[in-house]
């Protein structure tokens, strides 16, 4: 995947390969990609290996991406974005699994995809302020 990653103008989506089954998780993935599409901005998700967190994944996608901009998603089903430009050493969004509902992962989505067109965030719902 790094390869691919490595030529497309892409968002990385990374979560850890195993977690198809739990019905809540794959929710969550579907309603990022759902942002995603919505603002009409690319993704490629990919799986990764070992107990990372979604700081670590969304880390390490932007480091892969060409967009700079990388989305992980944990299996307690927390969710951050990174955006790898610069020195960042904190993720720009990071939501514990208190708050991931579908409509705030789909937000997240639409928020990553937002910063690489350069357009204002969406408000994140409950929690009451733009990042």
């Amino acid at each position: 995947m790094e390869q691919e990653l490595e030529r497309r103008p892409v968002i990385s989506l990374l979560r850890p390969r195993g977690l198809d089954a739990d019905r809540k998780f794959s929710k969550l993935v579907s309603a990022i990609k759902a942002g995603m599409e919505e603002e009409s901005v690319p993704w490629l998700e990919g799986e990764e290996e070992g107990a990372l967190s979604a700081a670590e994944l969304a880390l390490r996608g932007a480091r892969q991406s060409r967009l700079g901009v990388g989305i992980g998603i944990d299996p307690a089903c927390s969710i951050a974005v990174y955006f790898n430009r610069g020195e960042n050493s904190e993720p720009l969004f990071l939501l514990s699994a208190d708050w991931a509902s579908e409509k705030v992962a789909r937000l997240v989505g639409t928020n990553a995809a937002r910063l690489v067109k350069k357009i204002p965030f969406k408000d994140l719902a409950g929690l009451g302020h733009k990042q």
